[in-house]
């Protein structure tokens, strides 16, 4: 996501500072937490903060079809740990304690993660060389059509996360812009900071 600052004496509207006030308290968060649905006034502050960069909000608030879609999302993240070039990359971005986060000042404190006991204790293995290296082999040699010889493992999380959301959100951007990646960016922008002013969660899965 993308913002603008500028510094100077114009207007400040109530908008302006609220959203100021927004982009310091916007985050991630990855904490499963089952709550009420949105309401009338999200889905219509949301989609409105889409529409403002031209882009369509589009939500799923059906949970059976939510947990469908969290199982593809989960598949996705299983190939980011059996692939290795893009488990080496996960890795790199990990800083394991709040130390190392504070002194690189990038990538993902393991923290913030909200992993359970077992995420923790887990994810080392998941990002071993050799240990991954061998399920992926045996991943590729003794996978059936319908068959899961890894099981539900990586698919879980996702396909948890997703069903404990309110809604998933998807921004449809236009595909005659002659930036749409940029444009895209901005939306989401936009729609994060109108979900943290009205003190709504948001989690980016990609």
């Amino acid at each position: 996501p993308t913002t603008a600052v500028r510094n100077g004496d114009g207007p400040r509207d109530g908008e302006a500072l609220r959203n100021c006030d927004a982009l310091r308290a916007r985050c991630t968060n990855r904490h499963l937490h089952v709550g009420a649905g949105l309401d009338a006034a999200d889905r219509r502050a949301l989609a409105e903060a889409a529409a403002t960069a031209g882009v369509t909000l589009a939500l799923l608030e059906d949970p059976s079809a939510q947990a469908a879609v969290g199982r593809v999302a989960g598949r996705a993240d299983r190939l980011r740990f059996l692939h290795g070039p893009w488990r080496r990359e996960l890795a790199a971005e990990l800083r394991w304690t709040a130390a190392d986060a504070a002194a690189t000042a990038d990538g993902l404190e393991l923290d913030s993660l909200e992993l359970n006991a077992a995420g923790r204790a887990g994810l080392p293995l998941m990002l071993h060389e050799a240990t991954m290296a061998a399920l992926s082999e045996t991943h590729l040699r003794e996978a059936e059509p319908g068959v899961d010889p890894l099981g539900s493992a990586f698919i879980r999380p996702a396909e948890e996360a997703f069903v404990a959301s309110a809604a998933l959100a998807a921004l449809v951007v236009p595909p005659d812009l002659v930036d749409p990646l940029f444009v895209g960016g901005q939306a989401l922008q936009r729609v994060w900071l109108a979900a943290t002013v009205r003190v709504l969660g948001v989690h980016p899965w990609g």
